[in-house]
């Protein structure tokens, strides 16, 4: 098994999203992850005793960090928008003459997104900003109860509502927190000291 394009004309392994072994005492189905030209592909045994059918209850999807794909040869990076796969299924079948037959299905295309558990604005302090050098008042996070460090992302907003790449910031738990906190901005492409003047912050962990 393993993730492919949504495209009807020509279904290939998708380059942005790939299968993610699932394990876990709710998980009945063994399996196991090998990588065949730079594709994860999740291998399940269809065993005699099961009638040849096995419940698919340890397969997940992972979308790649952009920063970690190196294109194949042909491949565009239209593919980082499209939210759209299919999840293929490939069986390899013995034959009396030693020969292999492999069949091949597909699902119909599953839409993968997420959505961000907790969002809100930082208050940038404009007297004290310096070019890329931002300087801001950091949200209280919305769950004061934790007892470990959480990662979130944040991203950079102009008046014109055009955001920034996202890049990540860590709470602590602390008695005293700082009420300030300074972050350095890598400016964008062809834009050396952006004018932003709000900061987004985002709980990384997402929705099914």
């Amino acid at each position: 098994m393993f993730i492919g394009t949504a495209d009807d004309r020509y279904l290939r392994p998708h380059a942005f999203y790939q299968v993610h072994r699932i394990t876990g005492k709710t998980v009945a189905t063994a399996s196991q992850e090998i990588i065949i030209a730079s594709t994860k592909v999740l291998e399940i045994p269809l065993l005699p005793e099961n009638n040849m059918s096995a419940s698919i209850d340890c397969a997940g999807i992972l979308k790649l960090r952009n920063s970690d794909i190196e294109l194949r040869k042909g491949e565009t990076d239209i593919g980082r928008k499209n939210t759209r796969v299919r999840l293929v299924f490939r069986v390899h079948i013995p034959q009396p003459n030693g020969k292999v037959l492999s069949l091949q299905t597909a699902s119909i295309p599953v839409e993968c997104y997420g959505r961000p558990q907790w969002e809100v604005e930082g208050k940038i302090i404009k007297e004290k900003c310096q070019g890329a050098h931002i300087v801001l008042e950091v949200p209280p996070y919305h769950n004061p109860a934790v007892t470990a460090a959480v990662q979130v992302h944040f991203y950079l907003c102009n008046g014109k509502r055009k955001k920034s790449q996202s890049q990540r910031f860590t709470y602590t738990p602390a008695s005293f927190p700082p009420d300030e906190a300074t972050v350095n901005i890598k400016p964008e492409p062809e834009e050396q000291e952006p004018n932003f003047s709000t900061i987004g912050l985002q709980d990384i962990t997402l929705d099914d």
